[in-house]
């Protein structure tokens, strides 16, 4: 019983970004931005399913910790380098010159996926949550390529190599669990 409390509240955490995207993006008037940008407005919420399966299928120990730490070290680098590639979005507050408060709420989005993927990855028990899991996230990369073709007008090379390793990854681990 406790993995579906678990589960629920994994569940809350894309629900929340986005909630907090949308209100911190119309407050600073970037809420047109953020209606454009297909992966945060849309396919972020695949992680809903993701975040419901993964629960039942992580085994909590200190590796999780680490994998939360490295999603940290990529995601802020990898926003530092979308801020400074591209200033326009709903991340960034043009007028103030500094991350939006938006920007923020993905950050920690970001961090947080990124770290549950990797505990997938490297600490997930094999089950049937597993192949659900992997079949949300070859979606979800997938899609992310559409995205990256909507966002930019082309597919940015960063995001190409990025989707590209998650496919690489996740079908690994799903021959894996074989």
């Amino acid at each position: 019983m406790n993995r579906i409390y678990f589960a629920i509240l994994l569940v809350l955490i894309p629900v929340l970004s986005f909630t907090f995207q949308y209100y911190f993006s119309k407050r600073e008037n970037l809420l047109k931005s953020f209606k454009r940008h297909f992966t945060c407005y849309y396919l972020d919420w695949i992680f809903v399913p993701f975040n419901f399966c993964i629960a039942f299928i992580l085994n909590l120990n200190a590796i999780l910790l680490y994998c939360f730490l490295i999603s940290f070290i990529f995601t802020l680098v990898s926003h530092i380098f979308w801020l400074r590639k591209n200033n326009n979005g709903h991340m960034f507050n043009s007028e103030k010159k500094r991350i939006s408060f938006a920007g923020v709420v993905h950050f920690i989005f970001m961090t947080f996926e990124l770290g549950l993927i990797l505990a997938f990855i490297f600490v997930g028990i094999n089950n049937l949550f597993t192949y659900l899991c992997s079949f949300v996230l070859v979606i979800f990369f997938f899609m992310a390529i559409y995205g990256s073709k909507r966002i930019h007008g082309r597919v940015a090379i960063d995001d190409l190599l990025f989707l590209t390793i998650g496919i690489v990854v996740v079908v690994s681990r799903i021959v894996y669990a074989m």
